[in-house]
């Protein structure tokens, strides 16, 4: 989860619905998502994400353009070092049905190999049948 501060506000707004921030505090040293989208080759949007399941709603079609690139962000108690890392992911596929009886969600498959989804985020272990294909990413997300 993310917090604002007014001290970190930026004086011009895009509009009423949306405010411009230079910088956001990280409440909860979880693991979150940096996804981008591409709108056309010159522009692209980049959201930072809490969870899988507001990346299933991108990756259905609600985002802004085409998802070109997601990374998943561990932070240092669940990274291999100790500091944060900015993993790739590959493939973005939609459970069938949900392991635990919650909602159904998003579960990224990352460049190594390793399933993660859920919220907070945390690796899972699901079957390829249990698992719907959204985007395919190649091997490497950019």
């Amino acid at each position: 989860m993310f917090a604002t501060h007014d001290a970190l506000g930026y004086p011009f707004q895009f509009g009423p619905d949306r405010m411009l921030w230079r910088g956001v505090e990280l409440m909860l040293h979880t693991p979150w998502l940096l996804v981008t989208f591409e709108i056309n080759s010159e522009l692209h949007r980049t959201f930072l994400l809490k969870g899988t399941d507001e990346l299933l709603r991108f990756a259905e079609g609600s985002g802004p353009g085409t998802l070109s690139s997601v990374r998943l962000v561990l932070p240092p108690d669940g990274s291999p070092g100790s500091d944060w890392i900015f993993v790739p992911v590959r493939r973005v596929e939609k459970e069938r049905r949900s392991i635990d009886g919650a909602v159904v969600s998003a579960v990224v498959t990352t460049s190594d190999g390793r399933r993660y989804g859920s919220f907070p985020i945390q690796p899972l272990d699901r079957a390829n049948s249990d698992l719907e294909l959204l985007v395919d990413l190649g091997t490497t997300s950019s």
